[in-house]
């Protein structure tokens, strides 16, 4: 939900966040 929200908006914000929950899957991961 949150994600549609961000990427049809196209800002900043909205690259930072997914930026962010790329960086927490890693994270997890390891």
């Amino acid at each position: 939900m949150i994600r549609t929200t961000l990427s049809s908006m196209h800002s900043p914000l909205a690259l930072y966040m997914e930026t962010k929950e790329i960086d927490n899957r890693k994270t997890a991961s390891l």
